[in-house]
């Protein structure tokens, strides 16, 4: 007999949509995965946590990362929310997450493990975790209107968090743009 749990679905029907509603030329995953959302609570503290060396940004993804966090805190605040502070741990998890992306689109990292694994790699603590992840916007603009016109990214950018960290890369394959991904913790 198979089993279906709530997690599964709702990320087999967010990737189904994703794919039947999205241009091949940019893509963001539907659900906006939330591990307090999508049932993933917390991680395990490892016993001991070996931090893993964070990518390095070249200025310009700097800049459109600092873009993004200044248009998310745009839209919290025309809907009577407290501002995301930028949290340089979780913007280097994120651009891990973004350089991911580009090899496998989709909140399962490449290695199998759950996208809020990286956290934990890199030594981040947190209550609650959300995760926003496009692929093919070329600017920041246009991935956090996207972002806004999905209910799933929409919520975690108007969620109960307090930290954000950004990502951004130049997309690969057959994508042009960036490869974008978010991370906002509690």
């Amino acid at each position: 007999m198979l089993k279906i749990t709530r997690r599964s679905l709702v990320t087999l029907l967010a990737v189904v949509l994703c794919f039947l509603a999205a241009s091949p030329a940019a893509l963001a995953l539907g659900c906006g995965y939330s591990a307090s959302a999508c049932g993933g609570g917390q991680l395990a503290p490892a016993a001991n946590p070996t931090p893993a060396a964070a990518p390095s940004i070249p200025a310009s993804n700097s800049a459109y990362a600092a873009e993004v966090v200044r248009l998310v805190n745009v839209e919290r605040a025309a809907n009577g929310l407290a501002p995301l502070t930028m949290d340089n741990n979780l913007s280097a998890a994120a651009a891990i997450r973004a350089q991911e992306i580009n090899v496998q689109f989709g909140h399962t990292r490449p290695n199998g493990l759950s996208c809020f694994s990286v956290l934990q790699e890199l030594g981040i603590s947190y209550r609650a975790a959300g995760e926003n992840i496009a692929i093919g916007q070329p600017s920041p603009a246009q991935v956090v209107q996207a972002w806004m016109d999905s209910p799933g990214h929409r919520a975690n950018i108007l969620g109960d968090y307090t930290r954000i960290g950004v990502g951004v890369t130049a997309a690969s394959g057959s994508f042009r743009g960036y490869a974008w991904a978010q991370f906002f913790t509690r």
